[in-house]
């Protein structure tokens, strides 16, 4: 008989330490299978293989019908002897693999007890229940409801698409694709044709695919089979069918053809189906995104074209008129957002989430460039109704990066000339200033009565008539001559010197603009709280405060970890400020501990260099660690300096 952990399997080992250190009385069968990635009856064999050297390494295990297994140390030099020799095999059962063996099953049917669960896997009814509740969450995070009905028990409500999402995602974690698909009444047969009329049609059509790629598509594909053989069909509504013939590419036609026949491997009458035209269409986008490939620049549908260059038209000129910033003139820019948008399209419609590893880095070096992208969200929110994650903003932001360092070298003072009816004299200092100041950039003149037309997304303004007031819209103006004299060039010296100097976080953050909320609170009622506070302060509006919450709605603000900021365009001075959490709160799927709340005035210019400076400090996680352990203002602003 065998001795020795050495001489017993990795997974033998891992049944005897899971029961050690077990953290309840009883381990069930089907947690121990959660732990393996086998099922029941491999996982019996290997507590047989554990039983059988048991004796003579000190421990005994014991089957206890109807509650699990439990593990007795009878001789603990033996024992300890026993564990070292085995090394590191397998982790211990985690409750994340639990979770998702509950996930599971309340996915596989269309309704399940409480009491069924409890039973299936040996938990107590109140310890079940608050395992469904975590497996809530997750499925909140799908945009899926878990529901419950009288007399029918849990089920799971959502959009047919959010529910697909949900089962690639629970159905294939920490399970091979093979054995998944298994699980799903799925044969090798059929498996390997899928593979084989794939793998045919990839290289007669010359497609370019990863292996993740294609794995990623089969995964869609017999969770696509499963849900049809349950009687669960796609259904796009009216404004979703206009957004999928966007999304498709001009040869979607030949593409629906072969998912047919690829569908009718693992249904032979699905042509009887009742949502056939559905399907095909669902299948279609998700084989787009996988396998679908085209040189940057080739329009993907010439007859979808102006829908996305329209918004991405409409988000460049939101930027230029939020932030002061004129990226319509870069053609680069924009043919790369159409070029991007249009081809992820399908991904953004039916909500498949990317990863990203470039996320961080993004925010961290281009700050402005990953607010730019939230723009560009808004505006494909409006128009469609679709949110683009998080993950998906980071590579968009990536273009607007690229565009930052192309204009970097370029960057120029915004002015605006008034004058009054006598455009003449400003039309003579406008020659003057474009001839001998390249650094300004006069992006309009008006009337100096005409305050519709008098854009507030400039540095200042410029006047060829004495005015009462030496500010407008929070910006200075200056007074000069249209023959622009020496006296006029050292005023117009003076202020650009005084904007070249940039405040600096600590100038911004005064100590009415810090605290430390000590009172435990949710994401919703922390926002309430400020933004009320804000509105009674008079430096937010009713409307503005509902853009925050808009906001947040339609993209969560963690631009760290451990931070959040959540931040809107006002009508009145820019401002930012800082919270420290002492009892973190949940914002998306992370909690954080420190909230930096940023209101910027419409085309504040500066805005951008604050930013760049608030993220060189908030991506150093040393220093993040030392801002959310600041016990007072002053401890916090020296913590703030770079």
């Amino acid at each position: 008989m065998r001795s020795g952990g050495s001489q017993m399997c990795a997974k033998g080992m891992a049944v005897v330490k899971c029961l050690a250190n077990a953290k309840t009385e009883y381990t069930t069968s089907v947690q121990l299978s959660a732990l393996l990635n086998v099922s029941s009856r491999s996982a019996l064999r290997y507590v047989q293989e554990a039983q059988r050297v048991s004796a003579e390494n000190g421990f005994e295990i014991r089957a206890h019908k109807g509650r699990g297994y439990t593990l007795t140390v009878t001789d603990q030099e033996k024992f300890g002897r026993f564990i070292g020799e085995g090394g590191d095999s397998l982790p211990l059962p985690s409750s994340e693999k639990i979770l998702m063996k509950v996930a599971a099953l309340i996915l596989t049917y269309d309704n399940i007890r409480l009491d069924d669960l409890a039973e299936e896997f040996h938990y107590s009814r109140s310890s079940m229940s608050r395992m469904t509740a975590s497996v809530a969450k997750l499925f909140k995070s799908y945009g899926v409801r878990l529901g419950s009905r009288a007399h029918a028990g849990l089920t799971v409500q959502g959009k047919e698409t959010a529910v697909r999402n949900c089962m690639c995602h629970v159905f294939f974690s920490g399970a091979g694709l093979e054995e998944a698909a298994a699980n799903m009444q799925l044969s090798e047969e059929q498996i390997s044709g899928a593979r084989q009329s794939i793998d045919g049609f990839v290289e007669q059509n010359s497609l370019r695919c990863t292996s993740q790629s294609c794995e990623q598509f089969l995964k869609y594909l017999f969770v696509t089979v499963y849900r049809i053989r349950g009687g669960h069909g796609i259904r796009f509504d009216r404004q979703a069918v206009s957004l999928v013939k966007a999304a498709l590419s001009s040869q979607s036609s030949e593409n629906r053809g072969f998912l047919f026949s690829l569908l009718s491997l693992f249904i032979p009458n699905f042509e009887s189906a009742h949502s056939v035209k559905e399907e095909i269409t669902y299948l279609t986008l998700i084989w787009e995104q996988s396998f679908f490939t085209r040189s940057p620049g080739k329009e993907n549908n010439p007859s979808s074209a102006p829908f996305f260059r329209t918004l991405v038209q409409n988000s460049l000129e939101n930027i230029e008129e939020k932030y002061g910033v004129d990226l319509t003139k870069d053609t680069n820019l924009f043919t790369g957002l159409v070029d991007h948008i249009s081809s992820c399209f399908g991904k953004y419609l039916l909500d498949l989430e990317t990863d990203n590893s470039f996320l961080a880095e993004a925010r961290k070096n281009y700050p402005s460039a990953y607010y730019y992208s939230i723009e560009l969200s808004e505006c494909i929110w409006e128009q469609t109704g679709i949110r683009i994650s998080n993950n998906e903003l980071g590579y968009i932001s990536l273009y607007f990066a690229s565009s930052i360092e192309r204009n970097e070298k370029h960057d120029k003072y915004r002015v605006i000339i008034l004058c009054n009816t006598a455009f003449g004299t400003a039309a003579l200092l406008n020659s003057r200033i474009s001839t001998q100041y390249e650094e300004i950039n006069v992006v309009d003149v008006c009337a100096i009565n005409d305050a519709k037309r008098i854009r507030s997304d400039v540095d200042f303004y410029i006047t060829t008539v004495p005015v009462k007031q030496m500010s407008l819209n929070g910006k200075p103006v200056l007074l000069l001559s249209p023959f622009l004299k020496e006296d006029d060039k050292k005023a117009l010296a003076d202020m650009l010197a005084k904007l070249s100097q940039t405040e600096t976080i600590q100038d911004i953050c005064s100590p009415e603009r810090f605290s430390i909320i000590e009172k435990p609170c949710k994401k919703t009622e922390l926002l309430e709280m400020l933004t009320d506070d804000f509105v009674r302060r008079g430096l937010l509006t009713a409307e503005e405060k509902q853009a925050v919450f808009d906001r947040e709605a339609l993209v969560s603000t963690e631009i760290a970890e451990n931070i959040a900021m959540p931040h809107c365009i006002i009508q009145g001075p820019s401002f930012i400020s800082f919270y420290i959490l002492r009892t973190p709160v949940m914002w998306g799927k992370a909690k954080i501990s420190l909230l930096i709340f940023g209101c910027f005035h419409e085309g504040d210019v500066q805005i951008k260099k604050l930013l760049s400076q608030l993220f060189a400090i908030v991506s150093d996680p040393r220093r993040t660690a030392n801002l959310i352990s600041s016990t007072n203002y002053n401890e916090f602003l020296e913590n703030l300096k770079i």
